[in-house]
């Protein structure tokens, strides 16, 4: 993998959110990671050119894997992230079908879902080379006819560390069994629409 700076700085802000996380929770069992090849491979099944900074992202515990995370941005762990993606895509072509529209305009073919919520939620841009940034977008197919997809940070490393950033002023926190929860409501709504950076 081509340790790029996106790669370097999502690997460091993954650094402190572990830091962040083994603090809370001392014992917590994190779980292992995806391997690179595996991680692009499935990517390939499912037509998708995954970047370097996603490989990063999976091989760092399988995404979020099973933490118990009431985030907007959790993964399920690899699997459950690419069967999500699937769903996403047949979700758009119906609307698509439903509004006119191409099931590409809804839902591109080289997005990518990193979350447990099936239909809300960012979605990785994995249309660009390897070592190109990840562009991390909103979108939310049930609003989808007051609002389209914005596009919320360049790329995946930069969406990690504001992340890590609201954990570490207080809007996130991590309790004793290792939950996290939001601690003001209002910062999570602004950086989910890319207001706080």
């Amino acid at each position: 993998m081509t340790n790029n700076e996106f790669v370097a700085r999502l690997q460091v802000a993954l650094s402190r959110l572990d830091e962040i996380v083994l603090t809370a929770v001392p014992n917590a069992a994190l779980p292992p990671g995806a391997s690179e090849d595996e991680v692009r491979q499935r990517g390939e099944d499912l037509g998708l050119t995954f970047t370097d900074e996603i490989v990063a992202y999976y091989g760092w515990h399988n995404g979020w894997g099973s933490w118990s995370l009431d985030l907007e941005f959790r993964s399920g762990g690899f699997e459950e992230d690419l069967a999500n993606t699937q769903f996403r895509r047949r979700e758009a072509a119906d609307l698509a079908a439903d509004f006119g529209v191409t099931a590409d305009f809804l839902f591109g073919r080289t997005w990518h879902t990193p979350t447990t919520n099936r239909t809300r939620g960012p979605v990785l841009d994995c249309s660009g080379p390897a070592a190109a940034p990840t562009p991390v977008l909103n979108l939310e197919l049930e609003l989808m006819i007051d609002r389209y997809s914005e596009r919320v940070f360049g790329s995946l490393a930069e969406y990690m560390e504001g992340l890590v950033e609201l954990f570490e002023a207080g809007a996130f926190a991590f309790n004793s069994s290792g939950r996290a929860r939001e601690t003001r409501v209002i910062v999570q709504r602004l950086f989910a629409k890319g207001v706080y950076n």
